[in-house]
């Protein structure tokens, strides 16, 4: 429920504080979890996070003019630039 329909819905005050921390826990969960596990196992994440850089960042990314063709301003500006 978004806040402008609980205001034209006339929706508690206190109703609208536990939408809107239950909103706010759900949405930051996620996040909290992924960042405590990191810190607590910092070594084993830092050691994943290298294997997947070396796994998809090893190749060499190269432009194609062509496919930027119908966005000709920034086709002409990487011509120039590059």
């Amino acid at each position: 429920m978004t806040i402008d329909r609980m205001v034209s819905r006339y929706v508690d005050q206190s109703a609208e504080l536990l939408i809107l921390v239950r909103y706010t826990f759900i949405y930051c969960l996620p996040g909290l979890v992924l960042l405590l596990v990191g810190t607590l196992s910092r070594d084993v994440t830092k050691k994943w996070l290298e294997k997947v850089v070396i796994k998809l960042g090893a190749g060499l990314l190269q432009c194609s003019l062509s496919r930027l063709a119908p966005h000709s301003t920034i086709a002409e500006e990487l011509a120039y630039w590059g």
